[in-house]
């Protein structure tokens, strides 16, 4: 507990103007770069299944291998005879 003598300073005053400007949060969550990475891996993936439903199995695989590659996963790791 503070003393009643002590001043009580929020510790995050940029969470308390997020609070009061939802718009200002909305463009902080625009900027972050994991947030893209995740919403372009969500689009990535739903674009995947339509191109399966619409049988475009090239397509597929190149989005893939995209797929992949954001998330790590890279081919020359896969062994030859498997690949």
């Amino acid at each position: 507990m503070s003393k009643p003598e002590e001043k009580v300073v929020s510790r995050l005053p940029s969470a308390a103007a997020c609070a009061e400007d939802p718009t200002n949060a909305v463009d902080r969550l625009r900027d972050d770069p994991e947030i893209r990475r995740a919403l372009g891996l969500v689009l990535m993936q739903q674009a995947m299944k339509a191109l399966e439903h619409a049988g475009e199995m090239k397509a597929c695989c190149h989005l893939q291998a995209a797929i992949d590659s954001l998330l790590g996963r890279y081919a020359d790791a896969i062994p030859p005879n498997t690949n």
